[in-house]
């Protein structure tokens, strides 16, 4: 069994097909960041300014992501084509 234990707030990121989407900062408060591609696949890119590139890390539609940070603040941005995906 797989325990969970949240720390901060959850957030939504909705990407358009195609186009790349930049969160805010987040104030990293655990060593790690647990990515879900709910509705279509998305490339993940982290860092001060980051923009999402097929080059960057996948994580397919429906499925989890668990990718490790560092203790600063960091965006999250995503790309993907097809149809509109949540992160």
């Amino acid at each position: 069994m797989t325990v969970h234990k949240p720390v901060g707030l959850g957030s939504s990121i909705a990407v358009t097909s195609g186009a790349a989407t930049t969160s805010s900062a987040l104030s990293v408060q655990t060593k790690a960041l647990r990515v879900v591609a709910v509705s279509a696949g998305a490339f993940i890119g982290i860092g001060t300014s980051p923009t999402a590139a097929t080059t960057d890390y996948y994580v397919p539609a429906g499925e989890t992501a668990v990718l490790a940070l560092s203790p600063a603040s960091q965006r999250i941005s995503g790309i993907t084509t097809g149809t509109t995906t949540t992160i």
